[in-house]
């Protein structure tokens, strides 16, 4: 070179240093196609671009068109590894139409994927040097934001140092000064020196050496350097690059990448990557799972993975709003093997980089068919005890050691609904408020270990009173934090103990049925001692038998006098009355006789007529204060047919079943609240084609609807507790129905009374008394 002003030098000169120095640096992915530039590049192209912001390789817009097939088979050369250098001159466009000339040389630095070519972009002037060159140059290199030396290549002394260059070694530019590059290379001063001629020759541009701070500490730089004329002296220009951070990260990643790579192959789960549904890596363990090599499913749709389109696609639309909201997301799914069978696995998916969701998704896959087998069985297990839990008639509960509901079955839902509570979580004894004691028993089947029980426990709900049998049953720990769970069985024995107190009733009745049958026999006795004698007395005072005429005459009393006197004195009326009222005594007697009677009586042809009155009779005047009625205030209406047919039938069983009809009027008709104004009952016979019918009205209080269905069962009843045994009216029904083929129904409507209606059929076939059985001899 001629002061650095003979262009046919290799075009390095003072201006094209300066220049490249502003910032003419340059960086090209080789493999991915991207460039960045410097911040002086775009003013050296003249392309009028910011930094970052080119659209392709070196202005390649505004190159000339003899350049593009030079750059890019050297560009080609770069990639395919034939060679690591790129030196080539380029002839951009400026704006004000001037060709002007560009040298771009670079080297490839990096190995495998991410090779990238660095470089430096000098502008080539088509004249020689200029003072004023020389004060750019100045200018430039003081201002530069980059480490800048000039070095003396055949002594390696430091000419000259930037302002940036003092910041980063931490040295006075004098210091720097008296330094030579030795002492900052921490390579042996003669490899430095081979280094230095190599740059000098432009043999090499670019270096990589680890430099010694003020402070000692050594960093790792990028040098691009190169020969330099200025001033009349060939020096060596070095532009510094501190790598030491991003060699630090790079090692870091490095380190990463072949942790997650160990994590990937050594993962008990199967793992792989997929971008826009394409799978790319995939572990071991996903291969064994699905039965295919990694090649096959490399490459591939990930629907490969799925018996279907359809279940490809909701996986993917149940796993999208996870992962967009969450940043990952677990489905779980069924995978189709190679083979063609099944797999169930739980596929979990997150993005290999939050910031770039482009680059794809890292997925795991768990085989579950096991889990989700034994749980299905466990469903299986469990649905068939929660039925038979809810077939049983019995209220289940099971309670957690805090005495609260855990579980429990219909009946027991059932039971807590009358009350108005929900079940679970619930405590027990707040879902059963009328069940007393039941904490102090939790309580003590824990501390003891031992089951309990509790026989025919009074409950009452909605004012009806029921009886309960209740058992406490400790359970087996079935894991962790389920220690002290209990079970709890509610029986309700209501019609068992309505049952056991009716057969105390009616063993007492029998007794006191066979009490009353006595008693009858033995009153039988007074009754015919009272009426024969007060038949004898009228017969004493008959005038027309002579021997009372003659004792009246022996004794000087005539017996018109006699008369005379009685009938003033109306004795002989109060004659007629103990003689009316001990016949209707000894009738009442007659009737309890037969009714006591037991066995099945035989049918007979009756007159229902005679029944009712029978039966109107046994409760004419009677009363009972204990269940609130009194017939003496009570009118009865009768309208009997008295040309009613005769039916076959029982006159003990229907006396008593029109004895219970009667008395169940009777006591609507006086209790309050029912109680009515002007209490009537009207019995009333009439005949049909094919039967004999019987009526019983009242004009009492009525029966509410929900309870009209329910009236003929047994134990049940609507009086208040203590007052009825709720089986009356349901004998009544067995005695009709069964016994006679007849019909009992009722008609009522609240506010308008009760009438119920007695069907016998007139042709219905008789029973015969049972044959007496041959005594013993």
């Amino acid at each position: 070179m001629k002061d650095g002003c003979d262009a046919g030098e290799r075009g390095w000169n003072a201006r094209g240093v300066l220049e490249a120095a502003q910032g003419g640096f340059w960086s090209y992915d080789i493999d991915g196609g991207g460039f960045l530039c410097g911040p002086g590049f775009p003013e050296l192209a003249g392309c009028g671009a910011r930094p970052g912001e080119c659209a392709g390789p070196f202005c390649r817009n505004l190159l000339h068109p003899g350049d593009l097939p030079g750059l890019d088979a050297a560009l080609a050369a770069c990639a395919a590894g034939a060679s690591d250098l790129l030196e080539i001159e380029l002839h951009p466009c400026k704006p004000d139409g001037n060709w002007c000339r560009l040298l771009v040389r670079g080297r490839v630095a990096g190995g495998g994927p991410g090779r990238r070519l660095t470089g430096l972009a000098v502008s080539l002037p088509p004249g020689p040097e200029c003072p004023q060159g020389r004060d750019l140059f100045a200018s430039v290199f003081e201002h530069a934001q980059i480490p800048m030396l000039l070095l003396d290549p055949d002594t390696g002394r430091i000419e000259e140092a930037n302002a940036r260059a003092c910041l980063f070694y931490g040295y006075s530019r004098e210091a720097l000064g008296a330094m030579t590059i030795m002492e900052i290379n921490a390579l042996p001063p003669g490899v430095v020196l081979r280094e230095m001629e190599a740059a000098r020759r432009a043999q090499r541009t670019f270096f990589r050496f680890r430099h010694r701070l003020a402070s000692g500490e050594l960093r790792e730089v990028e040098v691009h350097s190169g020969p330099v004329r200025t001033g009349g002296r060939n020096l060596l220009y070095s532009i510094i690059h501190d790598i030491t951070d991003r060699l630090r990260a790079e090692e870091a990643l490095r380190r990463s990448e072949a942790l997650m790579s160990g994590i990937f192959r050594a993962a008990p789960v199967g793992m792989g990557t997929v971008r826009h549904r394409v799978v790319g890596t995939v572990n071991d363990v996903l291969c064994r799972m699905v039965g295919y090599e990694a090649r096959e499913l490399r490459g591939q749709s990930a629907s490969i993975l799925y018996p279907s389109i359809e279940e490809f696609v909701r996986v993917g639309r149940e796993r999208s709003p996870q992962v967009e909201r969450f940043g990952s997301g677990t489905v779980e799914t069924v995978f189709r093997r190679k083979d063609g069978t099944s797999l169930s696995v739980l596929l979990g998916s997150a993005w290999l980089d939050p910031e770039h969701p482009e680059e794809g998704m890292i997925f795991t896959v768990q085989d579950i068919t096991e889990r989700k087998r034994a749980e299905r069985e466990l469903s299986r297990v469990r649905r068939a005890m929660h039925q038979l839990a809810d077939a049983m008639p019995s209220a289940l509960f099971v309670v957690d050691s805090q005495d609260r509901i855990t579980l429990c079955n219909g009946a027991g839902q059932a039971l807590c609904a009358e009350a108005g509570l929900p079940v679970e979580g619930l405590p027990l004894a707040r879902a059963l408020p009328g069940f007393p004691g039941l904490d102090d028993m939790l309580r003590a089947l824990r501390e003891d270990g031992a089951p309990l029980s509790r026989k025919a426990m009074p409950h009452e709900t909605g004012g009806t009173l029921r009886y309960w049998d209740l058992l406490l049953y400790p359970l087996e720990s079935l894991g962790q934090g389920e220690d002290g769970l209990a079970v709890v069985r509610l029986d309700e024995v209501t019609a068992r103990v309505l049952m056991e107190e009716t057969l105390i009733q009616s063993e007492k009745m029998m007794s006191v049925g066979g009490l009353a049958a006595g008693m009858a026999h033995e009153i039988n006795n007074p009754l015919a001692g009272i009426l024969q004698g007060a038949q004898n007395i009228r017969r004493r005072l008959d005038p027309g038998l002579p021997a009372n005429r003659e004792a009246a005459r022996a004794l000087g009393c005539p017996l018109e006098a006699v008369a005379a006197y009685m009938e003033q004195r109306e004795i002989l009326h109060f004659l007629d009355g103990i003689s009316e009222s001990g016949s209707r005594a000894a009738a009442i007697v007659a009737n309890m006789l037969n009714f006591a009677r037991g066995g099945q009586a035989a049918h007979a042809p009756l007159d229902l007529n005679h029944c009712l009155r029978e039966a109107l009779q046994l409760v004419n005047g009677g009363y009972d204060l204990a269940r609130g009625y009194d017939f003496r205030h009570i009118a009865v209406d009768l309208q009997l047919d008295p040309r009613l047919p005769a039916v076959p039938g029982s006159a003990q069983e229907l006396q008593q079943v029109f004895l219970n009809l009667l008395t169940n009027a009777a006591h609507a008709l006086t209790s309050p609240p029912g109680a009515a104004a002007h209490p009537r009952i009207t019995l009333r016979t009439y005949a049909t084609a094919d039967a004999v019918v019987a009526e019983v009205r009242d004009n009492g209080p009525g029966i509410p609807e929900d309870r009209r269905a329910r009236i003929f069962d047994p134990f049940f009843t609507t009086k208040a507790p203590g007052q009825g045994t709720g089986l009356g009216l349901s004998v009544s029904y067995f005695i009709v129905v069964r016994n006679h083929a007849g019909t009992i129904a009722v008609d009522s409507q609240p506010g308008a009374g009760t009438c119920f209606t007695v069907r016998l059929p007139r042709n219905a076939p008789r029973r015969r008394e049972a044959p007496p059985e041959p005594e013993d001899d």
